[in-house]
């Protein structure tokens, strides 16, 4: 990919995005590292890389395509993880991939869902907890009796504040959504 078309189609990306004026610089600075990374010809880029370079897919889901870069999978891989339709995420992870213990599976759903919506911009900074219990009882891991000690128990990757209780990942929550995507997709 020749230098100029990636700086357009970075510019385009982000704005259509339509992100808040604070993020676009370091958007801008993301896609246009992502989409650099992948090229294999023209001098731009890496020349040789160790690991494949990341599929570009024609996006119908602008979200899906930043949480991609985000989280730097491929989007048709996350498009395995998750979807994002109007407002909604949906989780599309097997169910034997999710914790068996209630308490580590709150933690994984609630890594995905919040980094999902966040990383999205469905949500500014704040997730709604409910949006985590709907996604525990899809994977029938909800434990009422338990849930607030969980999320407690969660204060290393999430800030948590008022009633209802809501989330927002730290920069080790980040990390960790990181790395438990790429686990899910088996880029890590």
């Amino acid at each position: 990919m020749e230098i100029k078309e990636a700086l357009s189609l970075a510019r385009t990306s982000v704005e259509e995005a339509d992100l808040p004026e604070h993020w676009q610089q370091r958007a801008f600075g993301e896609v246009l590292r992502y989409l650099l990374s992948g090229s294999r010809s023209g001098g731009v880029g890496p020349a040789t890389r160790s690991e494949p370079a990341p599929v570009m897919v024609p996006s119908t889901a602008p979200a899906l395509a930043r949480l991609a870069i985000r989280f730097g999978v491929p989007e048709a891989a996350l498009a395995d993880v998750l979807d994002i339709e109007d407002d909604e995420i949906t989780l599309h992870v097997a169910s034997t991939k999710i914790s068996a213990m209630k308490s580590k599976a709150t933690r994984e759903i609630a890594l995905l869902a919040v980094a999902a919506r966040q990383g999205a911009g469905l949500d500014d900074s704040w997730t709604d907890v409910a949006h985590v219990r709907d996604a525990l009882h899809q994977y029938n891991r909800y434990d009422a009796s338990n849930f607030s000690k969980y999320l407690r128990e969660t204060d290393d990757v999430f800030n948590l504040k008022g009633k209802p209780v809501q989330l927002r990942l730290t920069r080790p929550g980040w990390e960790a959504a990181t790395e438990l995507v790429k686990a899910l997709v088996g880029a890590g």
